[in-house]
């Protein structure tokens, strides 16, 4: 792991950097999300190097991945009024919570098709590759918020959110499912694009 560490820097320096950042300001605020977010952000980002040296990810897709970890801390830990930026309104239309898995659930749809690539023919059919980064970005967004439950029942103060909120998260991570489709479906289109050139 710690080659792949080391293939990345920037990125591997600036997420260690935010999530002590982060955590810090959470225990020093005294947020009692403090610790599950640093324990829930080790983990993933060991998911992320153990699939990243099976698999090497492109760097934009290793950014995006860490770009979603920092505005996910940032979600629980920055202090707005009496709860977090999580719950503020940032467009008449658009809280934080969604605007974050918008954007994270599209990253990891690219990151599942950046995976599962090898496995796809060769080239790749467009189609074939926006539809497995949709329904990659659908199924861990699926499995988020089934931990999102969990986290309600077996802690009071996660603050998750009730159905509607619910409803909003899984509209949200379809919005970033289209995105990882359509980026996707373009890559594998070069891609197919390249082998007719040779």
């Amino acid at each position: 792991m710690l080659e792949r560490l080391r293939a990345h820097p920037m990125i591997a320096r600036l997420t260690a950097l935010y999530i002590v950042a982060w955590t810090a300001i959470g225990l020093t605020r005294g947020s009692p999300l403090a610790i599950p977010y640093l324990l829930e952000m080790v983990a993933l980002t060991t998911l992320v190097l153990v699939l990243d040296r099976r698999r090497p990810f492109s760097t934009g897709i290793l950014a995006g991945l860490s770009l979603w970890g920092f505005l996910h801390m940032a979600g629980g830990m920055t202090p707005v009024g009496d709860s977090t930026l999580y719950e503020t309104w940032i467009l008449p239309v658009l809280r934080w919570d969604q605007l974050v898995h918008a954007v994270g659930f599209g990253f990891a749809g690219v990151a599942v098709f950046e995976v599962f690539m090898p496995w796809l023919v060769s080239p790749p059919r467009p189609a074939a590759a926006a539809w497995l980064a949709f329904l990659g970005s659908a199924a861990i967004g699926a499995i988020n918020e089934a931990v999102e439950f969990l986290a309600s029942q077996l802690l009071p103060f996660a603050n998750v959110g009730d159905a509607t909120n619910t409803g909003l998260d899984l509209i949200a991570n379809s919005v970033g499912g289209a995105a990882a489709a359509f980026v996707s479906y373009r890559r594998a289109g070069s891609a197919a694009g390249d082998v007719s050139r040779e």
